[in-house]
């Protein structure tokens, strides 16, 4: 925003935008800084046995997935390609990573081995858009908890929808309309998922199967994610952009194989950044003991140039 005074000098504000992965421990409290790159990494996922973590970033010049290995702490580029690579989810037996890329035109999902060996491989050739800011939709993909699909949001002709596809096959089905984020729950007949009900976000769990359905939490919320036991959602709440902030709602587990979780309490606030920055979420450690999550900080300072130099 810049502004020219009587005597030609120049007021503006510097716009700067650094991104970084952390990881939160529930049981301390404690943060730990992941990586230390300018630009953005974001979406950060635990493999299977929580060794490493899968993010995207765009400190190469465009988004990539890299790994990122907590014990040696060294990165590895998993995909090097001119098209956008987003998203990152690991397989349940930690051998694939799912992804969008636009590598053939249109996003859509594809699948890479995660040690770096063989052909990264498109899916299907179904449209998948996604949002300018795709740093938030930290739920777009999915694999279900058997390894066999994967499942994914796009819009369809009731709106936005539950998908799935299946990963040997590549048949393509819509499992639930009105759908605008989504989570597994302990199975592929159960979820977790954010719709818009009557002007308000409501996070609620139903099962695919039976179509029981139950409310958790009406209010805003965003990128909400289910601990690997079922015993949590974390999920990101703000009054404005510049503060969203990490949360907890602690969910009491079914007492059958095929019945609904129930909200244990409020939301319990889990960060702090009181405006110095914000977060988006990434997802569980599979103890359910962490969180990895982006720490988002956008600073505005003003500065007087002199076109003469002095």
């Amino acid at each position: 925003h810049p502004s020219v005074s009587a005597d030609g000098l120049i007021v503006y504000s510097q716009f700067g935008h650094q991104t970084d992965l952390y990881v939160l421990s529930l049981d301390s409290g404690e943060s730990e800084r992941l990586t230390a790159y300018t630009l953005d990494n974001f979406v950060g996922r635990f493999s299977p046995d929580g060794r490493k973590i899968a993010y995207h970033s765009t400190r190469t010049g465009n988004p990539e997935i890299w790994i990122l290995d907590l014990e040696s702490r060294q990165d590895v580029i998993l995909s090097a390609d001119p098209a956008e690579d987003l998203l990152p989810d690991w397989s349940p037996d930690g051998k694939e990573l799912a992804f969008l890329s636009n590598r053939e035109g249109a996003m859509s999902l594809w699948v890479a081995r995660a040690d770096g060996s063989g052909k990264v491989e498109q899916l299907s050739e179904q449209e998948i858009p996604i949002p300018s800011a795709v740093w938030g939709v930290s739920l777009s993909v999915r694999w279900t908890p058997d390894g066999k699909s994967i499942g994914y949001v796009r819009p369809s002709a009731g709106g936005a929808s539950l998908w799935q596809i299946d990963r040997e096959s590549g048949a393509v089905e819509q499992l639930r309309a009105g759908v605008l984020r989504f989570d597994w729950y302990l199975d592929r007949n159960r979820i977790v998922y954010t719709r818009l009900h009557e002007g308000e976000l409501e996070l609620r769990a139903a099962n695919l199967t039976t179509g029981e359905d139950r409310l958790l939490y009406a209010g805003a919320h965003t990128e909400m994610i289910v601990a690997p036991d079922g015993s949590a959602v974390a999920l990101v709440k703000s009054n404005s952009h510049f503060d969203q902030q990490l949360f907890l709602l602690r969910l009491e587990r079914p007492l059958t194989a095929d019945g609904l979780p129930q909200a244990a309490g409020e939301l319990e606030r889990l960060t702090g950044g009181q405006g110095r920055w914000h977060v988006h979420n990434g997802g569980w450690s599979p103890d359910a003991r962490k969180i990895v999550y982006t720490q988002d900080t956008d600073d505005g300072d003003i500065y007087l140039v002199h076109p003469d130099g002095s």
